[in-house]
């Protein structure tokens, strides 16, 4: 799980704080992928469990130089979904 800076999400404006992304299956030999998010409100209980609701999903395609360009660190990835929702770490 990724920490974002808060965004409101949906028609009632729901803050998302966090997202998930993970890669969809592809073939060996693919040259391009796709990927999942999740957009999340995470919060913190008082007994210090988080909590975390889902408000919103989607994919986010990569293209074949950016699927060209990447190594064996998905933050690579991580960062070209953050990049392609106009989305920050916190």
């Amino acid at each position: 799980m990724i920490r974002i800076k808060p965004i409101p999400v949906g028609y009632l404006a729901q803050e998302a704080n966090g997202i998930s992304i993970r890669l969809m299956p592809f073939q060996t030999n693919a040259v391009e992928c796709s990927t999942y998010y999740q957009l999340v409100s995470i919060t913190v209980d008082e007994e210090e469990n988080e909590i975390v609701k889902h408000l919103a999903d989607g994919n986010s395609p990569i293209t074949p130089e950016q699927f060209t360009e990447w190594g064996s660190d998905n933050t690579y990835i991580e960062n070209i979904v953050l990049t392609n929702l106009s989305l920050e770490r916190e």
